[in-house]
């Protein structure tokens, strides 16, 4: 009786044994193919991004922010980046006179500038806010800060700029999804009124509930209920998860196919919010982004706008890139 039943446990024990190596190799393969896709992206990151500062010769809200995030993500992840190139032009995107066109600078100063530039102050604060190797000085930090808060809007809402407001989803929603970016860029401080305030102000703006049309707004509204503590946060979660498609991937607009976009961002918002608790849906978003990915290291992305009808835009193609740097990165 004793030789069948020994049988039967090592045959479970080697079944178990397989399976467990099976999974391994897996996950193995998993975080190599992750790992190849961001080192892919980094020169073209690096590429496109010099090229719009050469051509522009200014910040703007969407492409060096989000060259700095990705980059300082890559970097911070161990990946090969130009740390020289990184460094430099990390500080230029601190300076007012470099979020306009030069040939404007001398007829414009700090405050009429960051008027027009709160988008692009906030993505420069979060895509630095937790890298060590990038950290902003306290005074660099504090004068950005300072900057967004004096240009709240009398009904507590922050405006978005530049092309924004011509996207493909309710205005009222992207001025929500502004205010929330720009509140995770002012977290709570009891020794500054002003920014208390200001808080208290953008939360009561925030309290008419919206039914959202972009993965954004549900990213944003996620991230800022993590932040506060609300227990709202596993209701935004549930419904996050529930937007994830088939292929494993999301778009930027929900009813649309997946894209690197709208899959970079709930990946950074998994990451940020009980990651362990969803790795099967992290796992599926990565195998959708490895597996889509152009051979230049970029991932197509329809443009956010209007006028863009849905179709691929180079802005939009950029943004998403780096966002599906900064989720592989923070996930992998």
């Amino acid at each position: 009786m004793c030789k069948p039943i020994g049988l039967a446990v090592g045959f479970v024990a080697i079944t178990w044994l397989t399976q467990l190596l099976f999974a391994l190799e897996v996950r193995a393969e998993a975080e190599t193919n992750v790992d190849v896709a961001i080192q892919r992206s980094v020169p073209y990151l690096e590429r496109e991004g010099l090229a719009w500062i050469e051509k522009r010769q200014c910040v703007s809200c969407h492409q060096v922010p989000f060259m700095l995030w990705g980059l300082n993500a890559a970097h911070s992840a161990g990946f090969d980046v130009d740390k020289a190139s990184l460094a430099k032009h990390a500080d230029w995107s601190l300076t007012w006179q470099s979020w306009q066109n030069p040939k404007n600078a001398s007829e414009s100063d700090e405050a009429s500038t960051a008027k027009g530039n709160v988008d692009t102050m906030y993505f420069l604060l979060l895509g630095r806010a937790d890298y060590e190797k990038d950290a902003i000085k306290a005074d660099q930090k504090a004068n950005l800060q300072r900057l967004i808060v004096a240009n709240q809007q009398p009904d507590g809402s922050f405006k978005p700029g530049g092309q924004l407001p011509k996207q493909r989803r309710p205005l009222v929603e992207t001025t929500q999804v502004a205010t929330m970016w720009a509140l995770l860029a002012l977290p709570p401080r009891e020794d500054d009124s002003d920014r208390s305030e200001a808080r208290r102000k953008a939360l009561e703006f925030l309290e008419k509930e919206l039914t959202p049309a972009s993965t954004e707004w549900v990213v944003a509204r996620l991230l800022l209920d993590h932040q506060l503590g609300d227990a709202k946060a596993a209701g935004r979660m549930k419904t996050l998860l529930e937007a994830q498609n088939e292929d494993g991937g999301w778009g930027w607009l929900p009813n649309e196919q997946s894209d690197a976009f709208g899959t970079g961002l709930a990946l950074y918002a998994l990451s940020q919010v009980d990651k362990q608790e969803h790795v099967d849906a992290i796992g599926r978003a990565q195998r959708f982004l490895t597996s889509s990915q152009d051979d230049d290291g970029s991932w197509p992305v329809p443009g956010t706008k209007k006028t863009a009808q849905g179709k691929p835009r180079p802005t939009s193609t950029y943004w998403g890139t780096a966002w599906a740097v900064i989720g592989l990165c923070e996930t992998r």
